[in-house]
């Protein structure tokens, strides 16, 4: 199966079954915001999975051992080696599969222990495509600065030059990254490398 149609499928699954959980719902998020909000972001290879019990099984855990490839973003110098989670998809607690590559970005509890859940960063290396592994890899820390809105029905526009418009689960999400331009507005480009004039994608959805 291509990257890229692994990668929508995996998202239309995601979106399906947070409509379908009553106990874990999520508003759509672009993958850029969620980097850039995670108190860290980095990719790693799963070795393994355990559990975490609890007394209150409804509040067990499971915890991924993982070997850590690249940090992306982190508050501080660390090296992951576990990531936690609820045990249960109900509340919000993901699924990773053994000996796969992940992007994942979520943040640091009391303890020091690296939580992810399905409302935050979970992507599958294998099925981004080239332009956005080159955006998680060189242009999503230059576009924190950047906001992307959903737009959830039309009409819609930005309301503001720094607001990138989201209209689709394809392109704009397997491509593109929202990024400053040269005249200090953000908008959609393709190219982690480039913001020229040329190298854009239209915000603005006409009536």
């Amino acid at each position: 199966m291509p990257g890229s149609l692994a990668f929508l499928l995996a998202i239309c699954a995601l979106w399906l079954h947070q409509q379908t959980t009553q106990a874990c719902s999520c508003y759509p998020t672009h993958p850029q915001m969620k980097f850039c909000s995670s108190t860290i972001v980095v990719k790693v290879k799963v070795i393994k999975e355990t559990k975490i019990p609890h007394p209150q099984d409804q509040r067990a855990l499971r915890n991924f051992v993982v070997k850590q490839i690249k940090m992306y973003r982190s508050i501080r110098k660390m090296e992951v080696k576990n990531v936690i989670t609820p045990y249960s998809s109900a509340a919000c607690g993901i699924t990773l599969k053994k000996d796969t590559q992940y992007l994942l970005g979520g943040s640091i509890d009391r303890q020091g222990r690296f939580i992810v859940g399905l409302c935050d960063l979970v992507l599958e290396w294998n099925s981004l495509s080239m332009p956005g592994r080159n955006h998680i890899n060189h242009s999503y820390n230059k576009g924190c600065g950047c906001k992307i809105k959903w737009c959830h029905g039309f009409p819609c526009a930005v309301d503001s030059s720094k607001e990138c418009l989201w209209t689709d689960l394809t392109y704009q999400v397997l491509d593109l990254a929202c990024l400053p331009h040269w005249d200090g507005t953000c908008r959609w480009n393709r190219k982690w490398h480039s913001t020229k004039k040329s190298d854009n994608f239209q915000n603005a959805i006409e009536p």
